[in-house]
């Protein structure tokens, strides 16, 4: 596999991994009730495993090392 590549998925999955530590969740929207113009809804934050996040930015770091200090 070429170098450039496993550095630039590495560096998605580390970044990916330090957004989902630094936030901890993805908000989303839900609309229960809509009646005409009006509609009542709430919305709740879906959470990334920490666990997951931590993997994800482990496994980034260790891909974008590898491609960089690899010799061909």
């Amino acid at each position: 596999m070429n170098k450039n590549i496993l550095v630039v998925i590495g560096v998605l999955m580390a970044v990916a991994g330090g957004l989902g530590l630094y936030f901890g969740g993805i908000p989303v929207e839900r609309e229960v009730l809509s009646v005409g113009e009006q509609s009542l809804g709430y919305t709740e934050t879906k959470s990334i495993p920490e666990w997951l996040s931590g993997l994800l930015l482990g496994l980034g770091v260790a891909l974008t090392a590898f491609g960089v200090f690899s010799k061909k």
